[in-house]
């Protein structure tokens, strides 16, 4: 007890001297992502594409005590995808890969999960699992029996908890480096260490100043983007930043990312602490109950698993292990493909190989289904 002590006060000094020093580094890394006139330009150019795009697939439905915002890509005979998208970002996390998406035969429908993007919710008390039911009244609202669920990050952690709850209306499943393994065995086999409290930390605090136009307040996010996929501004990128900002009562316009948001995943040390899931709220409490190992104990659903790799193909230690022992439980159903150099957001990164295997998963499960159009009409046609 006396050790662990000791090393409480030893972790909190080095906190207290490493945050002035991290915050000043940040703030030049800031200033060293700053974006050149022609990124300002894709800028503009992403700005219209958003709202572009909003025009002719963005849609709204009342389920749940919420107004869910979902973008709409396809026909009703496409085979629907479900994405949730990661976490402070939004539906048009899709816009880059839809299209391609589409004309290789699905529908794909992106949500807007409840307090993110344009679906607003006062109410931060929730769970993955009610985000879960937002996405199946989203399906009855459109007549979808059945749908390939998916997402990114955060998104693949609802992917897994649908399927928990919901595995009669899942084709088969897309975990994109989330939901496919055990945040709270992360925590305890491989700790994040000190310096992702503080990273956590810092990006909670990146510029979030209010500006007088959506082009102005788009920038420190694509200064972000820019920095952490290490791939060229394009239209695309530029209209999933201009999604995750929004105009305020002033008539200001301010980002809505807040990557370290406490009211969502609690404090960074106590998110970070395998003995701290009680004190965290609900959304935090509910990612690190995920355990695919028993979500997936009667996975009957071809299974894609995306895998980046930021150090070339290195395994990535316990995140490995878990993808592997999913595999091994069941071989049939699971497919890990790995993505090297490739940090957390891969289809940003990566979406040609993305839309190849999303391509593959498609004709696995029409192998094995019978797939009937969708009763609705509401989609937007074409891509």
């Amino acid at each position: 007890m006396a050790r662990m002590a000791r090393y409480g006060v030893i972790k909190l000094s080095l906190i207290s001297f490493l945050m002035p020093i991290l915050t000043w580094y940040a703030k030049r890394k800031i200033k060293a992502w700053e974006l050149s006139s022609e990124e300002m330009k894709i800028l503009e150019q992403g700005e219209n594409h958003y709202l572009g795009i909003e025009a002719r697939h963005g849609r709204f439905v009342e389920i749940n005590g919420i107004r869910l915002h979902y973008i709409d890509w396809g026909t009703p005979n496409g085979v629907p995808l479900i994405w949730t998208h990661g976490h402070s970002t939004s539906a048009h996390e899709m816009d880059e890969v839809a299209t391609k998406l589409v004309e290789a035969g699905y529908r794909v429908i992106a949500i807007d999960v409840r307090s993110h993007g344009q679906s607003h919710c006062d109410d931060l008390n929730f769970s993955m699992q009610h985000i879960a039911d937002d996405i199946v009244a989203l399906m009855d609202s459109l007549g979808i029996e059945k749908a390939i669920i998916g997402g990114l990050s955060l998104g693949g952690q609802v992917s897994m908890v649908f399927y928990d709850q919901y595995p009669q209306r899942v084709l088969g499943l897309i975990l994109a480096d989330g939901g496919n393994m055990s945040f709270q065995e992360c925590l305890e086999v491989d700790p994040p260490g000190i310096r992702n409290v503080l990273i956590q930390k810092l990006l909670g605090k990146l510029p979030a100043s209010p500006a007088t136009s959506r082009l102005q307040a788009m920038v420190p996010f694509a200064q972000i983007i820019k920095s952490s996929i290490q791939r060229e501004l394009n239209v695309e990128l530029a209209s999933l930043i201009a999604s995750t900002v929004k105009e305020n009562k002033e008539g200001m316009w301010e980002s809505c990312v807040r990557m370290g948001d406490t009211r969502y995943l609690g404090e960074p040390e106590q998110f970070n602490d395998p003995a701290c899931l009680a004190r965290l709220p609900l959304y935090g409490r509910s990612i690190r109950l995920i355990f695919a190992e028993i979500s997936m104990r009667n996975l009957d659903v071809p299974t894609l698993i995306i895998e980046p790799r930021a150090d070339g193909d290195k395994p990535r230690g316990n995140s490995t292990d878990q993808n592997n022992r999913l595999k091994a439980q069941h071989p049939e159903f699971i497919k890990i493909v790995v993505y090297p150099d490739t940090h957390h957001l891969a289809h940003y990164k990566r979406p040609q190989w993305f839309i190849r295997d999303a391509m593959l998963l498609l004709e696995r499960i029409k192998s094995l289904h019978e797939i009937p159009p969708s009763e609705s009409t509401s989609s937007g046609q074409g891509a």
